[in-house]
């Protein structure tokens, strides 16, 4: 059985027990054995290749924007990472430091209550509690190119602290980054200084698909002009790349 046939949440946790043990249940704070199974079991297409890519051990340089409940800034502390974990919701925001303080792993992880987002500031934010087969997953966002926000979606919204991604960079060398943050992506890259990307060796997006198709072709051309670039698209899928990994030139 590989990863991805499994079914259930007991066969991802023996899955887990058998192959990375140091990866226990206390580590997965929003209980969302989908996410361990793709990110700790490798049990995607997309995440199989990013832990081939990079392998975090000690000292490693990683930064986790949109880290959520923190299943990979985790894996990346356990194994002797220094790791800087971005999170806005504030709710799961909870969870991520709880997991951190309850696992030891305060000298490892540095959770961080914000959005990476194009400038530094606060930006209105709504997050989203949404079942999902047995599992509850928590999401969110910022207003971007390809979700238009209505006056009833400000009216909710919250506002959050932001974090510029250069910023966020800053004179440190990343040996990864990793970026899952609903559509904001584009932006985010496209308001980058080129500058600040030398900073990354390794990073791995991943592009949600309703952003606008100039957004992302801007996106596309920026990352292959700056970083030498693999990506994976699905069989039957829009025709955009899921994501992308990206080593610096």
């Amino acid at each position: 059985m590989t990863p991805e046939q499994i079914a259930d949440k007991e066969s991802v946790w023996e899955w887990v027990q058998r192959d990375h043990p140091e990866f226990t249940r206390n580590h997965d704070a929003g209980d969302n054995y989908h996410a361990v199974r793709e990110i700790i079991c490798s049990g995607s297409m997309t995440w199989r290749a990013a832990n081939g890519y990079f392998q975090p051990m000690r000292g490693s340089k990683v930064m986790d924007v949109g880290a959520n409940a923190g299943i990979y800034s985790a894996f990346c502390g356990i194994h002797g990472a220094d790791v800087v974990a971005y999170e806005p919701f504030p709710t799961v925001f909870a969870m991520l430091a709880s997991m951190i303080e309850n696992t030891n792993l305060t000298g490892r992880v540095k959770a961080i209550n914000a959005a990476v987002w194009t400038f530094t500031g606060e930006v209105p934010y709504i997050g989203h509690k949404t079942p999902n087969e047995d599992v509850i997953c928590y999401n969110g966002g910022v207003p971007t190119s390809g979700v238009v926000w209505t006056s009833d979606d400000y009216k909710r919204a919250t506002r959050v602290k932001c974090v510029s991604f250069a910023d966020a960079i800053g004179d440190t060398d990343w040996d990864c980054v990793k970026m899952d943050i609903e559509g904001g992506e584009f932006e985010v890259l496209l308001a980058t200084p080129v500058d600040a990307f030398k900073h990354i060796k390794f990073m791995y997006v991943e592009f949600h698909d309703w952003a606008t198709q100039a957004v992302y072709d801007n996106t596309i051309k920026l990352l292959e002009d700056v970083f030498k670039c693999r990506y994976y698209r699905a069989e039957g899928s829009t025709g955009r790349y899921e994501c992308a990994y990206l080593w610096r030139k």
